[in-house]
């Protein structure tokens, strides 16, 4: 060991080996239980950026590790603090993000008097993260540089590092340390090697197509063609450069549980490191068949001509259908219309997020290709409310304009980190598509002959309005009123902006308007 080191602390050796391994970003909550890492100054050498809320941090060090495929490191108090990241480690847990979470729990005199905030979370965490280790006593650290790298160790995941604050200010010197180790297992997607027999059997066929698939032209007119010949579903990620999944008619990743809930043949071609055909393979009880991307020709040969009868081309047929009905075809509330007076004040490449309520969910399926830098959103676990801290996250780790397209409820669960946003002053521009109702709920409800009303509305939430209050530039207007010249203003600047578009049947009456605008010039 360097003979410097040994006037470090542990906190201090904790961050130096994080910046040996290149993890040089902090999301961060000040807390008294990490005081020493806080004063560090070894932290000085990071890039840090301070958190409103602790599972905040953890989605923007999932948007960091969505722009960047780096980790970043998470640093917040413990005991209710950790409590508050569950759901977002989770989120990091099932879509493959990487990340180093160190917390610090109360003094050893402070557990035996049931000090404040203590609590056992260690249990609770380690059952969503890759690896938690806690540190029990005084301090060589080699043993923990092997929980540093398995974050980033293919399927990448989030890592837990638990430091009691009287561990943390002791010097290097001191004797070994004990850790605890805990760690949890991921489910092998089972393989069939036998292909023939798989590819002659009776069941019908879903091929995922993966991006080096999609974006091949030889291969992506392959399977244009043969999708006029087969009733075959093809589902693919969205935001994928040069594809645009409406065109192709492919089914997008979003949503293809009624496409998997029959006995179905899974097939991946060209997906290699996709996170979220991997998040999607985990969640499936059925075989899956792994080809090259080559092969797909001979795979629609090989497919037995039984897969070919009317009530599978029906379902397909029918499942096309709702998708364009209801997120295409929807009037003047329509999100593709909107996206795409947005793309053409854009003309430049951005991170994308999408969150909450079902148009926002599927808005950027119909985003236009090629504007894309890198996307973040909705799928099995993604939480309403991760949008914002999740570009937060990507346009620190990239520096690049970020496009959040979100609804009322998910922004409305965000919004505090409105304070960071503007302390940054980040390229973040925020899109609302404000139905001023948990619309994905109620019409959830609808389809199914039920009927619910209250906790439902939200009435018109002005966020332009506050985001004006808050020094960031904000507008409040009707969909119908949403133009070019409109978007410009608003998406010309690097600082962050708000837009918020009232749509469908939930626009604000006369009156609501006239309190609106009283509003916003008292604000």
């Amino acid at each position: 060991m360097n003979p410097d080191a040994q006037s470090l602390n542990v906190a201090d050796a904790l961050l130096q080996m994080l910046l040996q391994k290149e993890i040089n970003t902090c999301f961060q909550l000040p807390g008294s239980q990490v005081i020493h890492f806080l004063s560090s100054k070894v932290l000085k050498k990071f890039k840090v950026v301070d958190m409103v809320h602790e599972s905040h941090g953890v989605y923007m060090a999932g948007g960091y590790a969505a722009a960047s495929g780096r980790a970043a490191l998470v640093l917040t108090a413990g005991g209710p603090g950790v409590l508050n990241t569950v759901c977002a480690l989770s989120h990091l847990s099932k879509y493959s993000f990487p990340c180093v979470m160190i917390s610090g729990t109360v003094s050893k005199s402070g557990r035996i008097s049931h000090a404040f905030q203590d609590i056992n979370v260690f249990p609770v965490i380690q059952k969503v993260v890759k690896s938690a280790v806690r540190l029990t006593e005084p301090a060589n650290l080699d043993r923990v540089k092997d929980l540093v790298e398995l974050t980033l160790k293919e399927p990448a995941g989030p890592v837990y590092l638990e430091v009691p604050i009287e561990i943390q200010k002791l010097s290097l010197s001191t004797p070994q340390l004990k850790i605890r180790h805990s760690s949890c297992t991921h489910r092998n997607i089972s393989l069939k090697h036998d292909r023939k027999k798989m590819l002659k059997s009776r069941k019908r066929v879903v091929v995922i197509a993966g991006e080096r698939f999609l974006t091949n032209p030889a291969l992506k007119k392959t399977l244009k063609t043969y999708l006029q010949k087969y009733p075959v579903a093809v589902v693919a990620p969205y935001g994928i450069k040069g594809v645009h999944l409406h065109e192709l008619k492919l089914v997008p990743l979003l949503h293809p549980e009624k496409i998997f809930q029959q006995d179905v043949l899974v097939v991946t071609a060209g997906v290699g490191k996709d996170w979220r055909i991997k998040a999607l393979l985990k969640g499936l009880n059925t075989e899956v068949l792994r080809i090259e991307s080559c092969e797909i020709d001979s795979l629609f040969k090989t497919m037995n001509r039984n897969l070919l009868d009317g009530e599978w081309v029906q379902a397909l047929e029918k499942y096309e259908h709702h998708l364009i009905e209801e997120y295409v075809s929807t009037g003047d509330s329509n999100p593709a219309v909107l996206l795409q007076k947005v793309a053409k004040v854009l003309c430049e490449p951005v991170n994308l997020v999408a969150d909450g309520g079902d148009a926002s969910v599927l808005a950027e399926c119909f985003f236009p290709s090629g504007l894309t830098l890198s996307f973040a959103g909705p799928g099995p676990l993604w939480n309403i409310g991760a949008g914002l801290p999740t570009a937060i996250g990507m346009w620190v780790a990239s520096g690049k304009k970020t496009l959040l397209i979100t609804g009322d409820g998910s922004m409305g669960m965000s919004f505090s980190e409105i304070f960071t946003l503007k302390k940054l002053n980040a390229n973040v521009k925020i899109l609302v598509l404000n139905d001023a109702s948990w619309g994905l709920i109620k019409k959830t409800h609808g389809n199914e002959g039920k009927s619910i009303q209250r906790a439902t509305e939200l009435d018109v939430r002005l966020y332009g309005a506050a985001a004006k209050a808050l020094g960031i530039s904000g507008t409040d207007v009707d969909i119908r009123k949403v133009n070019e010249r409109l978007l410009a203003r608003f998406f010309r600047n690097n600082g962050p902006a708000v837009i918020n578009v009232f749509t469908g049947n939930n626009r604000p009456s006369h009156a609501k308007l006239l309190i609106q605008k009283a509003l916003e010039g008292y604000l």
